[in-house]
């Protein structure tokens, strides 16, 4: 009552009375509800639209209660907002409904039938007529969505409307329609879609703008809809929403329209986009689609664009026509261009749009548009891109389908060529349509595409021609003017895919018309070839060559005389083309008439390439003719490009086109080709020779004449007359040719590297260029496989030479070109193939010198060092120690920056359990010691290692590396580092280790070429002159320390001051008991009088009679040892021995040559040969016997018969006397 009575002014408190209404709405009793509900609906009928804001929320909430009561009772209050005034009825129903909608699934049955009873109290108040009888099947579509939603959408979409469908009656709508425009089913989403196109003309735009947040998602979802005709009906609603809200609603819209338009995630968004922008722009009108045209064109011509891009702005052109009819007529003429570029699109997708937009525009506009269509289809199928061609033929032949009323979907395989579908009545409907010119320019056009280069093009031309021409030769002769006029154009086009169809084209209507038509075609041919434009000619000479191979024999055969010189002009013709065109032609004519062709034609060409006008012409015609008839052509011309005087650039020219035909012929070309190179070497026109000779060689690529090829070249660099040319021209190949050359490393490696025996700059230069022009082009694998072979080819070289240095490798960097290659294999191969790396770096450095190897040695060094690093086997070690001391001799000065690291690493391997990487590091280390900054220190350290390390081995090595350190640089040492040094080596003298007591030894004999005077003396009193020991092995370690320092220090101990002493002192150990002792006293002998001889001072007498009397020991080693030191005193001066002395060993070496034992004899007579130089002449051996009593004669004449041929033939292998001396 309050509320009827006050009305609004009663508002602020049926706010408050909202708790107590859901109570008593819940009461038990009924009466109470009853009396609830009255109040509630007379309170709902009151509200403005303030207060249903302000009461919604607290009945929305009421919703989320618990108890089933409360949310019944919020239900049922809901309910009654249906009875608000119109205008509140609309602004709360939108939230109302769906709030109760969800109710209806609650799991309480009075909450249920709470939210139904709600429901139809809305829907009471429904005043669409149309949808009160629909309430039913709304109510149980919304109770049962998954079986009643379709029945109830076909229900409201068979339901004619009439009047205007109010707010509540949206209500009761639009949750069903929500809820099928997001439904799985395709049959939902159309069926919702299509309500949504209606309902826009049946609704007020007010009452639908609450329901198009919930609503637009779901169409715009629909609109991208893989089914076609859920696509069209989104497309429809979302027209009909613009429609409704004019282009604001557009503009909303186009963002995400034009996303979509140009996705890239699929075509079925691009074209949802498209067809939704279509009914779009259909709605907003002509003018709209006017002002949004020219940027759909650019973006469609737009080369950069993204072919999705493209595409998305293309199918928008699929669906404008349908939208807008006939009005969409105008733009024709601005897309089709746009067409075309779709046509030829790289994307297929995109060329399937254009394609079907084509379809379209024939299908609406075939009738009223005939003049701007067919005027571009006709351009298009003469397009310079095939694509293009290819619609353009298709979209013909739909027009001429639509015009004529033929079916296009007859198939036209297995057809003979002139069986055809066309019919007279579809024949003059076209005639009637375009009339008779321009049907004639369409079919002529359509006939010449049946030429196309490509296939389907002459495939879709084909069709198109049996399905509407009725017979074909009748319909050639009505068309031959037109089609003439066009094949003679496109012979003369720029295009020569064009010329060629027009040729093709050409030859096909010989073969069909016959021979009649050669006598009307040949002189407007001939004529053709004095048009002054280029691209005429060349046609003309394509036109001949189809017409000879169209023309049987005996015709070709009868214009034979007429043809030759046509063909000859245009071999000589100033364009390029034509000359092509005629060497083709030329070729089609030798295969019909045969080879008098060549008598006729060659003999002018060739004469007429000296000249000075038509030289250069000529030549290519020569060239272009070989280049396709090298087998038949080139027996012909080769005697005659080969007869002196050569011309080199027509051999060059015409050889180099031959192909493999070319590869039988390399024996006579090759040669001519040297000879003028070199010939030429060295002046200016060197480059355009090689330029010339270059040409020739890559056009070898057959196996066969490859390798003709390099051995030909290979054969020519080991002769002196053209060996620069061959060594040049085997470099220009392996740098130009794309030939896989790796078979051929191995070969050219050994015959380049015998090259390095010449001392030439020039021709060393060129050979390492050629050698690292191959190594480039070699896979580094088949170069790591084979550096055992070059290491190979490098001692060849060596062992040939037998000289300590190559002399090509020691110009400047004339080792430098293997170096990389080296360094390469020594970082990449194996542990396994790392030693012959090695090994070849050794053997490379040792044959070069600091020239040779100058810009190399920082390549190289560095990796040789990271080797010696790591933890690789002995042996690989002590061959990289090997080839970095060769460095250090070579090129000192340069490797002095990698003194600190070669000083670790030699710290390390001379404590390696290995001894010959111990040997190795020490003479590394000897080696550096000249230049090392703190030789003191270094020298300290082997010493340490010689005096404290336990292993025997490794003192023996240190004091090896020790001597060779001495022999570096002992000047540099220290007076206490010399005393030290002494009395370390001292303690080994009588080791019985006999390897550590020669290092000893020789370490103490080779200090002594250092001390001054004082320091001398004692050293020589008490370690070397010191013969008071009973102990043999003692005395062999001062025996053998007499031996080091006279082969160190021989100026000091056979000086005036200690010479007696010292020969006593060797005599005495001359007298022991031991072999051992005996053996090396006999070295010592045989090194003071080698320094006496030497120094060119006369031979100690008694020393020498000893010696020469120790021919007669017991022990066979001493005999040997005697022998060795007669040979060597022979080879020690370039006079022989002195008569008095030779009279003192010559009969005991006669002796020797008559021992049992065969070593002793064949040392003796090598002895005996040496000192006589017996393998020179006789004449000392004469002087000799002149000198000698009877029976010294008699048995040196008797010994000179005896000795075997053997010994004349080999040289004595001299060995070091010197016994401390390490033997590797």
């Amino acid at each position: 009552m309050l509320s009827m009575g006050l009305g609004r002014v009663f508002e602020p408190f049926v706010v408050q009375a909202i708790p107590f209404l859901l109570q008593s709405i819940g009461d038990g009793n009924v009466h109470v509800r009853q009396a609830a509900e009255e109040a509630s609906k007379a309170a709902m009928s009151q509200l403005s639209g303030p207060g249903v804001k302000l009461v919604l929320p607290a009945l929305l909430k009421g919703l989320q209660e618990d108890a089933w009561r409360s949310k019944s009772a919020a239900i049922e209050m809901l309910g009654d907002m249906a009875y608000c005034a119109p205008r509140q009825l609309s602004s709360c129903l939108p939230t109302v409904v769906p709030n109760l909608i969800e109710t209806l699934g609650d799991s309480h049955t009075k909450v249920q039938e709470s939210a139904v009873s709600a429901l139809k109290k809305i829907a009471s108040v429904i005043k669409n007529p149309e949808v009160v009888s629909l309430v039913p099947n709304i109510l149980t579509a919304l109770q049962d969505p998954a079986k009643k939603t379709t029945g109830c959408l076909k229900t409201i979409l068979q339901t004619q409307f009439i009047h205007v469908i109010d707010a509540a009656s949206l209500a009761l709508l639009m949750p069903v329609i929500r809820r099928a425009i997001y439904d799985r089913g395709t049959e939902n989403r159309k069926l919702s879609a299509q309500i949504m196109a209606s309902l826009y003309s049946l609704a007020d735009q007010k009452d639908l703008l609450p329901y198009l947040e919930g609503i637009l998602p779901g169409l715009k979802n629909c609109l991208l809809d893989p089914a076609p005709e859920v696509r069209l009906c989104a497309a429809k609603a979302i027209a009909a929403l613009i429609r409704g809200t004019g282009e604001s609603g557009f503009d909303q819209l186009k963002d995400w329209l034009y996303a979509k338009l140009v996705s890239d995630t699929n075509s079925v968004d691009r074209s949802g986009a498209a067809q939704g922008l279509a009914e779009s722009l259909g709605v907003l009108g002509v003018p709209k689609l006017r002002a949004m045209m020219p940027d759909f064109l650019k973006i469609i011509m737009d080369i950069k664009a993204a072919s999705y891009v493209r595409d998305g702005y293309l199918l928008v052109f699929v669906y404008l026509p349908a939208v807008f009819g006939q009005e969409f007529a105008a733009f024709i003429s601005d897309i089709i261009p746009a067409l075309l570029v779709g046509l030829a699109d790289d994307a297929e997708y995109v060329r399937e749009t254009a394609l079907q937009c084509g379809q379209r525009i024939v299908t609406f506009f075939a009738d009223t548009a005939i003049e701007l269509l067919l005027p571009q289809l006709e351009v298009g199928m003469f397009d310079e891109n095939w694509r293009i061609r290819f619609a353009s033929v298709q979209l013909l032949g739909d027009l001429l389908y639509k015009i004529s009323g033929a079916s296009g979907k007859h198939t036209t395989a297995g057809l003979d060529e002139d069986e055809n579908f066309g019919t007279d009545q579809s024949h003059s409907a076209i005639l009637e349509r375009l009339g008779g010119n321009h049907r004639n320019r369409v079919l002529a056009g359509l006939y010449i595409s049946r030429s196309d280069n490509a296939l389907v093009v002459r495939q879709a031309a084909l069709h198109v021609w049996k399905v509407i021409v009725t017979n074909t030769p009748k319909t050639l002769r009505e068309i031959l003017p037109e089609l003439f006029e066009i094949l003679l154009d496109a012979l003369a086009s720029d295009l020569e895919e064009r010329r060629q169809v027009a040729a093709k084209t050409l030859g096909e209507l010989v073969r069909k018309l016959g021979e009649r038509i050669l006598p009307e075609i040949i002189p407007i041919l001939q004529d053709g070839l004095k048009s002054p434009v280029d691209e005429h000619r060349e046609g003309v000479c394509v036109g001949l060559m189809e017409i000879i191979s169209s023309s049987n024999k005996e015709t070709v055969i009868m214009y034979c005389d007429i043809l030759e010189p046509t063909l000859t002009r245009a071999l000589m013709d100033t364009f390029p083309g034509v000359r092509r065109a005629a060497a083709e032609a030329f070729c089609m004519l030798d295969s019909v008439v045969g080879h008098k062709i060549l008598d006729d034609i060659l003999p002018e060409l060739f004469d007429k390439v000296t000249d000075p006008v038509d030289g250069d012409n000529a030549l290519d015609g020569l060239q272009q003719i070989m280049a396709r008839r090298s087998r038949i052509v080139l027996p012909y011309l080769i005697p005659r490009l080969t007869t002196p005087p050569v011309n080199t650039k027509t051999l060059a020219l015409l050889t180099a086109v031959a192909g493999e035909a070319l590869s039988k012929h390399l024996g006579k070309v090759l040669p001519s080709l040297l000879a003028s190179l070199q010939a030429k070497m060295g002046t200016p026109e060197e480059e355009t020779e090689t330029g010339y000779c270059r040409s020739v060689m890559l056009s070898v690529d057959d196996e066969v004449g490859v390798s003709t090829l390099v051995e030909t070249l290979m054969s020519g660099a080991q002769t002196e007359k053209n060996r620069l040319a061959a060594i040049t021209l085997l470099d220009l190949f392996y740098a130009s040719t794309k030939v896989d050359v790796r078979s051929f490393f191995v070969s050219t490696i050994r015959q380049l590297i015998r090259l390095y025996m010449n001392d030439d700059p020039v021709l060393i230069k060129k050979v390492s260029s050629a050698i690292g022009t191959l190594i480039k082009k070699t896979p580094t694998d088949v170069i790591y496989e084979n550096v055992a072979a070059l290491r190979t080819a490098i001692r060849a070289v060596h062992m040939e030479l037998k000289v300590p240095c190559v002399p090509g490798f020691c110009l400047p960097d004339g080792a430098a070109v293997f170096i990389p290659m080296l360094r390469d294999a020594l970082l990449s191969v194996p542990a396994d193939e790392k030693e012959v790396v090695g090994q070849t770096i050794a053997d490379l450095v040792r044959l070069s010198n600091q020239a040779g190897l100058r810009s190399s040695v920082v390549t190289i060094t560095g990796p040789i060092i990271r080797i010696l690093g790591d933890r690789y086997a002995p042996s690989i070690r002590a061959v990289m120690l090997d080839a970095l001391n060769c460095l250090i001799e070579k090129c000192t000065l340069l490797i002095k920056p990698f003194v600190p690291q070669i000083q670790t690493t030699v710290s390390r391997a001379l404590s390696d359990p290995t001894r010959s990487v111990r040997v190795k590091a020490g003479l590394v280390a000897a080696s550096i010691a000249p230049m090392h900054p703190r030789l003191e220190t270094l020298a300290n350290d082997l010493l340490e290692v010689a005096k404290a390390n336990a292993d025997l081995g490794t003192k023996e090595t240190s004091f090896r590396s020790l001597r060779a350190l001495l022999t570096a640089a002992g000047a540099k040492l220290s007076a206490q580092f010399r005393s030290e040094l002494v009395a370390v080596s001292s303690r080994y003298l009588d080791t019985e280790e006999n390897e550590l007591k020669n290092a000893a030894a020789g370490c103490l004999g080779a200090v002594v070429r250092f001390m001054p005077d004082d320091e001398l003396a004692g050293v020589l009193k008490n370690q070397i002159f010191d013969t008071s020991s009973t102990d043999w092995g003692m005395q062999h370690g001062h025996c053998l320390t007499l031996g080091a320092a006279l082969k160190e220090a021989g100026d000091k101990l056979v000086s005036e001051t200690y010479a007696d002493q010292t020969m006593e002192v060797i005599l005495k150990h001359h007298t022991s008991d031991r072999a051992a002792v005996v053996v090396t006293s006999t070295r010592c002998m045989g090194l003071y009088l080698l320094h006496q001889r030497r120094t060119n001072q006369p031979l100690n007498k008694k020393l020498l009679i000893v010696l020469a009397k120790s021919f007669n020991h017991a022990a066979t080693d001493v005999k040997q040892r005697v022998a060795e030191v007669c040979s060597q005193l022979a080879a020690a001066a370039p006079e022989p021995l002195d008569i008095s002395e030779l009279k003192i060993v010559v009969p005991q070496i006669v002796n020797g040559t008559k021992e049992k034992n065969s070593a002793v004899r064949y040392d003796s007579e090598m002895a005996l040969a040496d000192v006589l130089a017996l393998r020179k002449d006789d004449t000392l051996l004469e002087t000799c016997k002149a000198a000698m009593d009877s029976g010294a004669r008699e048995s040196l004449q008797n010994a000179r018969k005896a000795i075997s041929k053997s010994v004349f033939m080999s040289v004595t292998k001299l060995e070091e006397l010197d016994e401390t001396l390490p033997r590797f």
